[in-house]
């Protein structure tokens, strides 16, 4: 599995796990074990790609330690260490959106993404040299009218 696969897996789970979560009364008290025999999955690093691929001796690959720090350490601005100071469902709602964005932040663009990027600004250029260049031809007519119709009056 590339690393970008595992973190677009990373960011399905964790879809997955926030939309469960919406489902719950957000003044429960977190229970991993509801969540695991509601959706087959938790927060924890088994269900989790990224420490599937990267989870050696500290994580030192992970793309989500070398951004925002190592999970589970405090100072961190990783958003999963904060998981076990959340106490409610509403508590871990906010923390694991969070933890989605740090995911898809982490998503590079692929050749197809940065060559259509790069298309879409040349068409803009375009565009805009277009207009200039329309506009530069009308100024041209109009000096051209000024100057025939001087040479008429004389």
């Amino acid at each position: 599995m590339t690393e970008q696969k595992a973190i677009q897996n990373s960011i399905k789970h964790w879809r997955e796990m926030i939309q469960w979560v919406t489902e719950q009364d957000p003044r429960d008290k977190i229970d991993q074990s509801l969540m695991e025999e509601a959706i087959d999955s938790t927060w924890f690093d088994e269900d989790c790609d990224l420490c599937s691929k990267f989870n050696s001796f500290h994580c030192p690959n992970c793309p989500l330690q070398k951004a925002f720090g190592k999970c589970g350490k405090r100072g961190t601005e990783n958003a999963w260490t904060r998981f076990h100071q959340k106490g409610t469902w509403e508590e871990w709602l906010v923390m694991g959106e969070k933890m989605l964005k740090q995911l898809e932040s982490l998503i590079q663009p692929t050749k197809a993404d940065v060559l259509r990027g790069i298309w879409e600004k040349a068409g803009v250029a375009f565009d805009a040299l277009y207009r200039i260049r329309q506009d530069l031809r009308n100024q041209i007519r109009q000096a051209d009218e000024e100057e025939w119709s001087s040479k008429k009056d004389e």
